[in-house]
């Protein structure tokens, strides 16, 4: 099965997830907060897009961005690239930091921007990480207080007041979805490389070594980080009922 193109936007409006590969923890502290605005802003303009809504979570970010220059994979690969280097190099880690393909979603009407930017916003209070107003790694504060990185004036002009901002981010969730976030397949080629970063090089020779142990560990990795058993069997060559058994026991 080859990869899917990405669908474009006729709006140039985009919807956009990253995700640490594996799940692993993409901030371990507010330099690294910082820092990945800092980024999202110089590749934003450099590339000619505005940031309207963005969400730093613990293991994955939500940006809501305007390609108006047909930039989007260009900018997230950039600055995803700049960011995997700093956060290596401050963190002593190694190896890849998100997963090998972030995912987009087109906006094409007013009515699905605000959705949008409302369903980022909400992503701390839904966690049950924080409130919406008190969470630091959001852009809501942007839009009622002053502008720093984002884009505030489409937004703030479709709703006509702050007031009517703050209570439409606080209404119920509606039909807003992200249905094919996690349903996206990756054919057996990528499967393999995306089992090259989520596993160092101790747990691949696992894959093959003599610790049941720890080779059902390392399969336990590729599980979380959304390969199937069918997959895992073929990209390992392990035997499906093993990889089975390893999915399916307790850590």
């Amino acid at each position: 099965m080859s990869r899917r193109n990405r669908q474009l936007s006729e709006s140039g409006y985009y919807h956009v997830v990253l995700r640490g590969v594996g799940k692993m923890i993409l901030f371990e502290g507010r330099s690294d907060y910082q820092a990945f605005l800092k980024l999202l802003a110089n590749h934003a303009a450099k590339h000619g897009a505005a940031i309207i809504a963005y969400c730093l979570m613990s293991n994955h970010i939500h940006l809501v961005l305007r390609d108006d220059e047909r930039n989007l994979s260009t900018l997230i690969h950039g600055m995803a690239t700049a960011y995997a280097k700093r956060f290596n190099e401050q963190n002593c880690h190694v190896g890849h930091v998100f997963q090998s393909r972030f995912f987009s979603l087109p906006i094409d009407s007013d009515e699905r921007l605000l959705e949008a930017v409302r369903y980022v916003h909400q992503n701390p209070y839904k966690a049950g990480v924080d409130t919406i107003e008190d969470y630091e790694w959001s852009s809501y504060r942007e839009y009622v207080r002053r502008p720093k990185l984002v884009e505030t004036g489409t937004i703030k002009g479709m709703l006509k007041s702050i007031d009517a901002f703050v209570r439409f981010m606080h209404e119920p969730g509606s039909s807003y979805r992200l249905p094919t976030i996690e349903k996206v397949k990756l054919n057996d080629q990528d499967a393999a490389l995306l089992m090259h970063e989520v596993l160092n090089r101790t747990e691949i020779q696992a894959l093959s070594g003599d610790s049941r142990s720890e080779r059902d560990t390392a399969l336990r990795k590729l599980r979380d980080a959304g390969i199937g058993i069918a997959q895992a069997a073929r990209i390992t060559g392990i035997g499906r009922n093993v990889v089975s058994r390893a999915y399916t026991k307790a850590q």
